[in-house]
């Protein structure tokens, strides 16, 4: 970190502006591994032995931090500073663990069409910080589920159960015989009353 600090310092400057801040900054993102965040893992799913190509994904997860594993995942590409942004956030408010995080980073990219989308990523996340996740095959396992579960749940009515809208069914027919049987309750209503 001072090694940092003294890239950003300039001792010629003013006093209040000898630290370049916004530099100390990015210099900070582009050189943080994530290595705080990673925690002890537990149980059975931790490294696959096997050498399929899913073995090889999953190696690289729980091995790369997450930077690095983004830029691999763009060939070799510097990730933007948005995208470097975006991970030490996921990072620092979750509490994620990098193989997680790499998970993470891995099923946004490919369901949102290689875009790194803030919002999905967060909101996915936080369901992934909820469960406790703490290894990218564990993560992998609940995206593939709740990718599941999202894609049963947005089915679409086949042509047979579609009700193609007519005067008679449409939405607007509808609400102008609720209002005819409500005004023709209050008119007996009436009459009964006077």
């Amino acid at each position: 970190m001072a090694n940092l600090v003294l890239h950003a310092y300039h001792p010629e400057a003013v006093k209040e502006e000898r630290i370049d801040f916004y530099r100390l900054g990015t210099l900070c993102r582009e050189e943080t591994k994530y290595k705080n965040v990673w925690k002890s893992q537990k149980g059975p799913n931790s490294l696959p032995t096997s050498s399929a190509a899913i073995a090889e994904k999953i190696k690289l997860m729980e091995e790369s931090s997450p930077k690095d594993y983004l830029r691999f995942k763009q060939n070799n590409t510097i990730p933007t500073k948005p995208d470097l942004m975006l991970i030490d956030d996921i990072s620092s408010k979750l509490g994620l663990t990098n193989p997680v995080i790499n998970a993470l980073v891995d099923y946004v990219l490919e369901v949102n069409k290689n875009v790194l989308s803030r919002a999905l990523t967060e909101k996915i996340g936080a369901s992934l910080a909820r469960e406790q996740i703490a290894t990218a095959i564990d993560a992998m396992n609940f995206l593939r589920k709740i990718h599941n579960s999202a894609r049963r749940g947005a089915k679409t009515p086949s042509p047979e159960t579609e009700v193609a809208p007519t005067p008679e069914n449409a939405p607007e027919a509808k609400v102008d015989a609720d209002f005819a049987s409500l005004l023709d309750k209050y008119k007996k209503k009436n009459e009964e009353g006077q």
